[in-house]
């Protein structure tokens, strides 16, 4: 019993200086940016806040070379994974770094769910209102392109296509073939389109 009153004090706080930990919140965890970030952002955001002691958010300073070797990447997934933790709101770039100068200084990062500098302002939490791409139609993703949708107009409204005004719905043209005796071939849009020049078939 006195081991343990030697250890800790009236509120079990522990006067070990290798006591420190990093805490992850529910409400942290349970965000659609923590349940959508990769396994290296999730390494990369709990190796950055265990550089945070309490009197010094605002001031954290990792370089992308420090961050990889602390998880264990190369430098490129190092840049990859503090540009993700960035648009997904979890860090925030404070000042940044410059390399002029052999020993210049990290960027330093905040955590934006805690009060930074010194507490003088309080937490952001941008990470609650990131929400994840929605997944769009073909269609969409072409008109938004400016792309051309394939086989003409084929199943447009199905596509979320726009089908160009001037023409009737369900077209029907003929297909004029230079083919001896083979007649006409009439086609409805949505099942093909033929041009209406003539088209030679003898092989």
């Amino acid at each position: 019993m006195s081991r343990f009153r030697s250890r800790y004090d009236a509120k079990g706080r522990s006067s070990a200086k290798d006591d420190h930990h990093v805490r992850v919140y529910r409400w942290l965890s349970t965000s659609q940016a923590w349940l959508h970030a990769s396994g290296n952002e999730i390494k990369g955001l709990l190796f950055i806040a265990s550089f945070d002691f309490g009197d010094n958010n605002g001031r954290i300073h990792m370089s992308e070379r420090r961050l990889s070797e602390g998880i264990g990447i190369d430098r490129k997934t190092a840049r990859k994974v503090l540009r993700g933790l960035q648009d997904k709101g979890f860090i925030e770039c404070t000042a940044r770094g410059s390399f002029k100068a052999k020993q210049s200084p990290a960027a330093q990062w905040r955590l934006t769910w805690k009060s930074w500098p010194d507490r003088s302002q309080g937490p952001t939490h941008e990470y609650r209102r990131w929400q994840p791409p929605s997944e769009k139609s073909r269609g969409e993703k072409l008109a938004a392109q400016g792309g051309n949708l394939p086989h003409g107009r084929m199943n447009l409204a199905a596509m979320g296509g726009n089908i160009p005004p001037g023409e009737p719905d369900n077209p029907r043209k003929t297909a004029r073939m230079n083919s001896g005796s083979i007649p006409p071939l009439t086609v409805a849009s949505g099942e093909g389109r033929l041009n209406d020049s003539s088209q030679d078939l003898a092989a």
